[in-house]
Parts: C-alpha cells; structure tokens; sequence
C-alpha cells in the first residue's frame, strides 16, 4: 500500500470516519458496531478493490476485518469487567467452550462459501439482529440456575455460528441467555464482554488462515483481514466510543435503537437484492452453457 497514493488519501477519511461512527453508534446504543462495519466494509472494497480483489471473496474479507476491529474494544471492556469483579466466571466456562467450537465451525462453512452465499446469509442475519433490536424488552432475570452444560454448549455453538458469518460479537443472543438463565443485567452484560473475545479472536485468526490460500495479491492484507482498514478504523472507534456512551444519557436511545433497526433492514434488503439477482443471473448464465 503506498500511503502516498490518491486512493489512500481517499480512503483516508472514509476509514476514519467509519471508525468514528461505529464508536459513537456501540457507545450510543449498546449494539456492536459489526451490523454496520461488514456492510460498510463490503462495499467500500468493492469501490477501492474492484480491480484487485476478486468478487469471490469481498464478503469474506468484510467480514473477516469487522471481527479483526471487534477484538481492541472487546479486551478493552472485558479488562474494565474483569477489574470490577462483575464477570460471573461459572456461566463464562459453560459457554466458552460452546462458543469456539461455533466459531470453528463457522469457520469451515464460510471457507466452502462464495462471496455471493456469504452476502444471502449476511442479510437473512441482519433480518434477525434488526428483529432483536426492535422487539426487545426489558431483559427478564431467571431463576439464579445457569442451565445443564450441555443445553449451554449447543446454545453456545449456534451463537458461535451465527457471529461467525454475521460479524459480530454475540452481546445480542449472549446478554438474554446470561439474564434468563439467573445473571442479573451487570453480570450478563460484564460476562458477555468477555465471551465476545472468546467469539472475535479465533473468528479473526481462523479468517486469516482461510484467506492465506486464496493468495490475495492486494497489499494491506493478511489472509481475509484488510490491515490498513483494521489500523484506521479501530482508533478512532475507540475514542469515539464514550462520546456515544456519554450522549446516551441525553438522547432518546429507545426512539434512536428504532431507527438503527430499520437502517439494518434497508442495508438487508439491499444486500439481499443484490445477493439473489446476482445469483439469478449466475444460474442462467449456467443454464446456458
């Protein structure tokens, strides 16, 4: 990457401005920043590496990246959570387990993906973590029992899938589960944090390795992680993070959690438009031959 060149001093200011406001937005209302980061990065690559990147892989690249930048800001609020004593430490070792075997798994699934599958079964994700969004109510503490290890391993595989394909940490599904099952709302939320590395590292790490045989000729990357977006991105995030939290005690977060929903089910429809004409067409194309 030559840090001279008109497409780096483009990219310059998009990145950190992307950085800026996923901060602001994870500060703001709670929600990790990959709902908006893969789209974000999805099609910002195909603007700056069309010509480099094959389509094959622009997917797995945005979502590869998004869990690369997830990592910094997840030990950051895990080392806080850990330091104020709030992680519940039984629940964390149920689940661990669960979650990188989840993560594996996704792993292997996204390895035999096409970047066109990758985006159908991004936007059927986003569908989802919107619905959450929207309909969630007050989180409902349970009986103080955490659930049979075997019940929370299974739940803890499927969230392990899930934030693999989708990007994301797994606070959304992680935070209910830790409250019905008997955590109160500090210790699900501390405990979740800590899982959300657990998901984004070995996510991150196995995105490199199945991105290294794909021999991306782009410089910048290092199997499916985009390192130049990666180093823009997550200082400026994490700066601007505390400004959302600080904002949250001023602005109607509930109304504001509505509209963030809504925007991720117009960048859904979007990207799921896109994702089945393009693979309409691919079939006729085919068809043809």
């Amino acid at each position: 990457m030559d840090f001279l060149s008109v497409d780096f001093l483009v990219m310059l200011p998009i990145f950190v401005g992307l950085g800026c406001f996923v901060g602001f937005i994870a500060g703001l209302l709670g929600v990790g920043g990959g709902a908006v980061l893969v789209p974000a990065l999805y099609y910002l690559g195909q603007f700056f590496y069309s010509d480099q990147l094959p389509d094959e892989v622009l997917m797995h690249t945005a979502l590869g990246t998004a869990m690369a930048i997830i990592i910094p800001t997840g030990l950051s609020s895990s080392r806080a959570q850990i330091r104020r004593g709030a992680v519940e430490w039984g629940a964390f070792r149920k689940l661990a387990i669960g979650l990188i075997a989840g993560v594996c798994l996704g792993i292997f699934v996204v390895s035999g993906l096409k970047s066109l599958q990758l985006q159908f079964i991004f936007s059927v994700g986003l569908y989802c973590l919107a619905a959450m969004i929207f309909f969630k109510k007050e989180e409902q503490v349970g009986k103080p029992i955490l659930l049979k290890w075997y019940i929370s391993n299974f739940t803890a595989c499927l969230v392990g899938i899930f934030s693999t394909l989708v990007g994301i940490g797994g606070a959304t599904l992680n935070v209910p589960y830790l409250s019905r099952a008997g955590l109160d709302l500090h210790r699900a939320i501390a405990t979740s944090s800590v899982l959300g590395v657990v998901i984004s590292i070995p996510a991150a790490l196995g995105y490199i390795l199945i991105g290294v045989p794909a021999e991306i000729a782009v410089s910048g990357f290092v199997g499916f992680v985009n390192v130049v977006a990666w180093g823009l991105i997550v200082p400026f995030s994490v700066l601007c993070a505390p400004l959302g939290v600080r904002a949250s005690h001023a602005l109607p977060v509930k109304q504001l959690k509505y509209v963030f929903a809504l925007l991720l089910c117009l960048i859904a429809s979007k990207m799921l438009y896109e994702a089945l004409t393009s693979l309409m067409l691919v079939n006729i194309v085919e068809g043809v031959h």
